[in-house]
């Protein structure tokens, strides 16, 4: 384990100015982002990392071969607030597990073609929902109903799961390549080449953003509601209400990828998933 203290280095990025949506203006603002801790480099391609505040854990979501294929290998890790690995392979059985969300004492995880719904008091898969014609389900968000939202890439669709049903709740050209998800006050916002969101109600879409230099992948909020987005390549961005861009990371010359990101608010933790990197990075969000 490699811890790194509070006091440690700190990331100072300018803000950048992008293209359609964000700010046309050079901003010259700055952003402190403090390592908390690492862990080792026993991860097996981390794709998605998730707070569980019932339990006080972290839950890491490995694919252990490639994004694609069904080859059994996939598990979840169980990790403590401190990055402490509890079990590396706390349940296994999974193909290419990747988003990830907790109701109650289930966790929910997308794998290719299927809903995965794990026991976490019987450390074991419970039960799993098919989603048909499904390709690449990547990430999951779910509301105060217990309603669960995921996306599917490939098929530039938007599922959902109530009680024990999946059907497709949205799709379409607004949608191309859906991948991140996050639900905040009514809206769903979902990450494709732009960042989006789809009022619950009507299902209008706004484009929040554009000119993007590539596909949005995490998408995370912290406890003030602001909202981060995150680049596969390594980028993590801090959107503030007048959807100004911040990047707040870069780690594309460290070839450290930043798969699908997620705050702990009640910790105040960015956590960074590095896939190839084979290691989860937490970040102290400054506010």
């Amino acid at each position: 384990m490699k811890y790194i203290r509070k006091t440690s280095y700190i990331f100072i990025f300018l803000i950048i100015c992008l293209k359609s949506g964000f700010s046309q203006q050079q901003l010259e603002a700055e952003e402190l982002l403090i390592k908390s801790w690492e862990t080792d480099q026993i991860l097996k391609t981390p794709e998605s990392a998730i707070y569980d505040s019932a339990n006080d854990v972290i839950y890491v979501s490995n694919i252990n071969g490639k994004a694609t294929e069904k080859d059994s290998n996939g598990f979840i890790s169980k990790l403590s607030p401190e990055g402490e690995i509890i079990q590396l392979r706390w349940v296994g059985g999974l193909n290419a597990p990747k988003g990830m969300g907790v109701i109650g004492n289930k966790l929910f995880v997308t794998d290719i073609d299927e809903i995965v719904e794990i026991d976490i008091k019987a450390n074991e898969v419970a039960r799993r929902y098919p989603v048909e014609k499904a390709k690449f389900l990547n990430d999951i968000a779910i509301d105060d109903n217990g309603i669960i939202y995921v996306s599917d890439m490939q098929t530039d669709k938007i599922h959902k799961l109530d009680d024990g049903i999946v059907s497709t709740w949205l799709e379409g050209k607004e949608i191309k390549r859906p991948n991140g998800l996050l639900i905040r006050k009514g809206e769903l916002f979902i990450g494709c080449k732009e960042l989006i969101s789809v009022d619950f109600d009507d299902k209008n879409i706004k484009i929040l953003t554009g000119g993007l230099e590539s596909g949005i992948d995490g998408i995370a909020m912290d406890q003030d509601g602001n909202i981060y987005f995150s680049f596969w390549k390594g980028k993590v961005f801090k959107l503030n209400p007048s959807h100004e861009a911040q990047m707040i990371l870069n780690t594309v010359d460290k070839n450290l990828q930043s798969a699908d990101i997620y705050i702990a608010r009640e910790k105040n933790l960015l956590l960074v998933p590095t896939f190839f990197g084979n290691k989860l990075i937490a970040y102290e969000v400054s506010h």
